[in-house]
This record gives C-alpha cells, sequence and structure tokens, in this order.
C-alpha cells in the first residue's frame, strides 16, 4: 500500500488513512479506529496496548468467571 490509500475499520467501516502502522487490537489483529478501541490493554512488557472493544468485553467476562474459560449457562429444557 502507498501513500494516501486507505483501509475501513473492521467495527464501523470508518475510513484509515494509512500510516507506517495500521491500528488494529493486540488480541484479535483486526484494523480498529480510535472510536472503536481503547488503549487499556497490557502487553507482555507491561505497556499499554490498543484492544478494541470485543476484545475488551471478552477478555473482561474471562476475567469474571472462576475457572478462566467462559460463562456458560444450563442449557433449557423443551
Amino acid at each position: 500500500m502507498g501513500a494516501g490509500e486507505s483501509k475501513e475499520c473492521s467495527g464501523c467501516q470508518k475510513e484509515i488513512k494509512v500510516r507506517q502502522t495500521m491500528p488494529e487490537c493486540y488480541f484479535c489483529k483486526k484494523i480498529v479506529c480510535s472510536n472503536c478501541s481503547n488503549k487499556d490493554g497490557m502487553g507482555p512488557s507491561g505497556s499499554k496496548v490498543r484492544v478494541c472493544h470485543v476484545c475488551k468485553v471478552n477478555q473482561t467476562n474471562r476475567q469474571e468467571t472462576d475457572d478462566g474459560g467462559l460463562n456458560v449457562g444450563k442449557p433449557k429444557s423443551f
């Protein structure tokens, strides 16, 4: 990709101008704009990294469960 080309945010499809490094989620590696992500995740070196809102919710849900896995409820009877 050259200068002047663009990609779009995987969350809101907003156009993102190409830079040296594209703003991508640390966990899922999707390109996300600043409205669809926060720089509040922690990278391996302890530095803040960009995390999309979907991964942030998934990360929060994993931390709230006892065993670190997904919190799945009992099936409903039919």
